[in-house]
């Protein structure tokens, strides 16, 4: 991982992305790998049960509900991996209270609903304003709620 790609996780970035893939993994019945090869435009894990590969992760801390959305290059490299895997790429997301999934791509083909968009956070990094790929709030499967 570059200083860079570092610098844009935070501790505290870090720790609420654990909570979300723990939450997920135990959902699954498997682990997750953090992925810290491929910068900034990476998807965060790997799910893996023994030898058997579980699927595919990107998780999302918010802080209210109804911004579901990936850049459109996780989104890609998320499908890519699926495709090329056949395991699942997910759409991992806590909102206050809940941690949900969604099912991007089933390993075979596309799975969730979407739109496309320009946006992102108004505040942050000067990058963050970009292609997004939006999924639907039905397309979420709440694991966890409190």
């Amino acid at each position: 991982m570059s200083q860079h790609d570092a610098d844009r996780e935070s501790a505290e970035d870090l720790a609420h992305e654990k909570i979300v893939l723990d939450a997920v993994a135990r959902w699954k019945g498997c682990q997750w790998t953090k992925i810290e090869t491929f910068g900034k435009y990476s998807i965060d894990c790997w799910f893996v049960s023994g030898n058997k590969m579980m699927g595919w992760g990107e998780a999302k801390w918010l802080s209210k509900e109804g911004f579901y959305g990936l850049n459109s290059a996780k989104y890609v490299q998320g499908c890519a991996n699926a495709l090329a895997t056949g395991s699942p790429f997910y759409y991992c997301c806590r909102v206050p209270g809940k941690i949900g999934v969604i099912v991007v791509h089933n390993g075979v083909w596309a799975e969730a609903p979407t739109t496309s968009s320009v946006c992102g956070k108004d505040k942050g990094n000067w990058d963050d304003i970009e292609p997004m790929i939006m999924f639907e709030h039905d397309s979420i499967v709440w694991i966890k709620q409190r």
